[in-house]
């Protein structure tokens, strides 16, 4: 299954410095895809641009994982067609990116691979996000440090709820 169409990604810091200064040495295709998010246009849009680009959602799912872009919305147009149905699930995948933006945050680079691996490959459900949060919390707890974990529960159950 891909990435939501509807999910709109940003620059971060990191993304803006390594367009001005190339400072990170992304390969050219990574590079081409940052210049492409402009926090307004979707990943469906994305596609429509960006036709010659081999794989463009492993190319997002590689920025974001980098810190180079951060999801920042899924567009309303989501919520047209199947109704409720359709604009849940693109809540919650957006709600999927915070959570990974946010582990990435508290965890750093390396140590929020696993917990977002988690996270992204979580049915679309409230409750299997939430079930998902709680076995991340656990394993942060176990794994790295208490504090680490705290930090995640407290701002993960704000994204959640």
């Amino acid at each position: 299954c891909g990435m939501n169409s509807h999910l709109v990604f940003s620059r971060s810091a990191k993304g803006i410095e390594e367009l001005d200064t190339r400072r990170y040495r992304l390969t050219a295709e990574l590079r081409r895809v940052l210049i492409l998010v402009d926090g307004h246009s979707t990943v469906g849009d994305l596609h429509k641009k960006a036709l010659v680009f081999n794989d463009l959602e492993y190319s997002l799912e590689s920025l974001s994982r980098h810190s180079f872009i951060n999801a920042c919305k899924a567009t309303n147009s989501a919520v047209v067609g199947p109704g409720q149905h359709r604009a849940r699930e693109v809540y919650q995948d957006s709600t999927k990116w915070q959570l990974v933006d946010l582990a990435r945050r508290v965890l750093g680079e390396k140590q929020a691979d696993v917990i977002s691996k988690k996270i992204l490959t979580t049915d679309n459900s409230k409750e299997e996000l939430k079930a998902a949060f709680k076995a991340c919390v656990k394993l942060i707890r176990l794994t790295m440090s208490e504090e680490k974990a705290d930090s995640f529960f407290k701002e993960g159950l704000k994204l959640i709820n």
